[in-house]
């Protein structure tokens, strides 16, 4: 045995080879040659404000995007040869833009399906045509609001068997048809505010319809709204929002087209 007092040569040899053993024997730390602390920063979200052009904006940089916002842009056409680069969006805004040929059937056509969240905001969308979304089949959440839509085609809404809210306001929007929203079976919540309704009863389509939201539409009194027989007609509907333009409780409302 090695000792304090005993020092040898051998004793030293014996040591070390020992010591030799025990390091092969433990396992080695492997190095993650994956790990690069320069690798490239993965951009998710992405908005573009007070642009006049995107000719020269890389859609490479942003394949990774997941959600992006067009906020106060003066435009010739809507940007659909950028999106249309980004396979993996799932959410896009449109808001106070200026767009000079804006077609909303065009996202359509060049989307991926996996687009879940649409909304266009105080932005002429000239005629709403049938079929305008018939690609976008995973959408669950539309908002058109101050779009003002020179017309709504029946067939507008077909193919958006998953959507759940819609938002419709500040179209000045008189009367909804039945055919216009059956195909939404999931859709909860309808939001109306700021139309042209003197007059509202409920589509006895929506069996799934949550909540209705009619602040400050010229509905002659709120006696003409009768809720038995909404409830009736859509089971589910819990929430019933309402009031009159004359209203104290609408004066938040009246500016909603105003950017």
């Amino acid at each position: 045995m090695c000792t304090t007092n005993n020092l040898t040569l051998g004793c030293f040899l014996l040591t070390l080879a020992m010591f030799m053993v025990v390091m092969e024997a433990s396992p080695s730390k492997k190095i993650d040659e994956s790990t690069d602390e320069f690798a490239p920063v993965i951009i998710e979200n992405a908005r573009f404000v007070g642009y006049n052009n995107l000719s020269h904006l890389d859609s490479n940089l942003y394949e990774d995007v997941i959600r992006v916002s067009f906020e106060s842009n003066n435009l010739t056409h809507t940007p659909i040869r950028f999106l249309g680069d980004l396979h993996n969006l799932i959410e896009l805004t449109l808001k106070n833009n200026i767009i000079e040929n804006f077609d909303i059937k065009s996202l359509d056509h060049y989307f991926a399906t996996k687009l879940q969240k649409l909304t266009v905001r105080n932005q002429n969308i000239g005629p709403l045509l049938n079929n305008s979304f018939i690609r976008m089949r995973n959408l669950t959440y539309l908002a058109l609001i101050c779009t003002f839509p020179s017309r709504i085609e029946k067939s507008t809404f077909n193919g958006l068997t998953k959507l759940d809210e819609l938002d419709l306001s500040g179209n000045n929007i008189t009367v909804i048809d039945k055919e216009l929203l059956q195909p939404l079976k999931k859709l909860r919540i309808l939001i109306l505010n700021n139309n042209n309704f003197k007059k509202f009863s409920i589509i006895p389509v929506l069996n799934n319809l949550e909540t209705i939201y009619l602040e400050n539409n010229p509905i002659e009194r709120a006696a003409s709204i009768n809720r038995t027989a909404l409830r009736l007609k859509a089971p589910k509907l819990r929430h019933i929002k309402f009031c009159t333009q004359v209203s104290i409780s609408c004066q938040n409302f009246e500016n909603i087209c105003v950017s």
